[in-house]
Formats: C-alpha cells, sequence, structure tokens
C-alpha cells in the first residue's frame, strides 16, 4: 500500500533561467516487498523465499524497503550569452531522500540467515538520510547555423557525501524463531550503539534464544552499513564527466 502527497513548483525556461523544486511524503507499507529481497540481497526475481513456509510469515508487514518518507529535488541552470556565438550555461541539482527502513534479522532452520523478521517488518531503524549535489557547466559555440559545438563538465556528489546506502541487517546468524506480537519501533539502526539501543528500545530483543533455547549470538555489525557485494553499499564518491556535442 502506497500513498504519496507531492508539492511541485516549476519555471519554464525563460529570461535565461529555469528551475524546478519538489516534496514529497510516502508511506509504504505491505508484506510483500516484490520480485527480490532487498533485505538480503536476493536479486534472483521471482524465486526469492518469501512465504515459502509457514514459519517465515510472522512479523512480514511493515515498512517495505522502498519506503522513503521524505523527497527533496531542487534543480535550477542559468545560461549567459556571451555573444551570438557563446553561450555560458550554469546549472545546479540538489537530492534528498530518507534512507531505507532497517530489519533485525535471524536465520531459519532449513532456509538458512536472513529470513526469520526477529521484529515487524521495517521497524529497527533506518539508514541514513542521502544528500546529493551535482554541478553543471557547459559552453556553446555556433560554428555555424545551424552547427552548435558544446563543451560540458558534470560534477557529480561535489560534496563527496560517503553516507551508507545499505545496512546489515542480520542482528544474528543463529536460527531463532520470530518475536510474536512485538510491538516495537526503534531508531536503533545506524546510531551510535546499534545493538545497544535495540535492547533497551525493545527489551524482548535480549532473551531472544535460538530454536533449541541457547542465547543467541549477536552479530556485532547489526545495524551498520552493509556488506552486499551485488549493490553500492555507499554513496559514490565525488566524480567528473566531461562531453563534447555536435548538433545541428
Amino acid at each position: 500500500s502506497y500513498d504519496a502527497l507531492t508539492f511541485f513548483v516549476r519555471k519554464n525556461f525563460s529570461q535565461n533561467w529555469q528551475g524546478s523544486a519538489s516534496y514529497t511524503y510516502s508511506y509504504l507499507r505491505g508484506n510483500l516487498a516484490g520480485p527480490y529481497r532487498e533485505e538480503d540481497g536476493q536479486i534472483d526475481p521471482g524465486i526469492t523465499s518469501e512465504y515459502d513456509l509457514a514459519s517465515l510469515t510472522a512479523n512480514r508487514f511493515g515498512r517495505l524497503p522502498g519506503d522513503r518518507p521524505h523527497q527533496v529535488k531542487l534543480f535550477g541552470s542559468y545560461t549567459f550569452n556571451l555573444s551570438q556565438r557563446f553561450n555560458v550555461s550554469a546549472g545546479a541539482a540538489y537530492t534528498g531522500i530518507s534512507g531505507n527502513p532497517v530489519n533485525a534479522l535471524g536465520a531459519h532452520p532449513d532456509y538458512g540467515e536472513g529470513q526469520a523478521f526477529i521484529l515487524p517488518r521495517g521497524m529497527a531503524g533506518r539508514a541514513p538520510f542521502l544528500h546529493n549535489v551535482d554541478l553543471r557547466g557547459s559552453l556553446s559555440y555556433v560554428v555555424r547555423p545551424p552547427y552548435t559545438l558544446q563543451f560540458s563538465v558534470d560534477v557529480f556528489n561535489i560534496l563527496n557525501s560517503q553516507e551508507a546506502r545499505t545496512s546489515d541487517e542480520n542482528y544474528t546468524f543463529d536460527a531463532v524463531q520470530p518475536i510474536a506480537g512485538i510491538n516495537c519501533d526503534t531508531s536503533a539502526a545506524h546510531s551510535g550503539d546499534p545493538v545497544g539501543q535495540l535492547k533497551r528500545d525493545c527489551p524482548d530483543v535480549a532473551y531472544l534464544k535460538t530454536v533449541d533455547g541457547r542465547p543467541v549470538t549477536v552479530n556485532p555489525n547489526w545495524g551498520k552499513a552493509g556488506t552486499f557485494a551485488n549493490q553500492p553499499n555507499f554513496q559514490f564518491p565525488l566524480s567528473l564527466r566531461f562531453g563534447v556535442a555536435l548538433s545541428f
């Protein structure tokens, strides 16, 4: 179930400049993430482990991986007419988006790690809010109408932000049963002490046992940056792109 409200303002190109701004507040809840499982990097579409077993159905309803409550987008550019042949354009873009919700997962005795939702889906916190600022500059030269040669440079992530995009969601690698009937919503993930804060906010987690009754071994990296090999775990660093184009 997805609901959203968007505020949008746009200035069409005139008097040498253009711009747009938008803010979206959204809400995504459900019990199925889609054809693949972002929670554990399972990217084989259509053949994930979701709902294979009755023992995998507990705590499945909650914040889905695409739940990003706040999204801000700002874009603008200005063109300087230096002469009949030369134009210089400068542009900037800002995007800000909430981080993905984080789970507290355990292993299933048959299906392995990352399959048991210890808490309701997405209730263990969020990855950090992501900020990204990009800049663009270009120089256009009219060789002879209608032929125009353009040189451009784009600077991506000029602030070189390096926030985590993914999270380690395996609270334990031991086989456990989900905590039935728990009603706990915490911001423990990506805090100063994720494991400690989770236990303080959700005391039942401190007494979690394996399926054979032993105290669980907690993953010390839970709630911190993820380690998936098939997807970026951090924002891409500052980068440049140079371009040359001939239009006619």
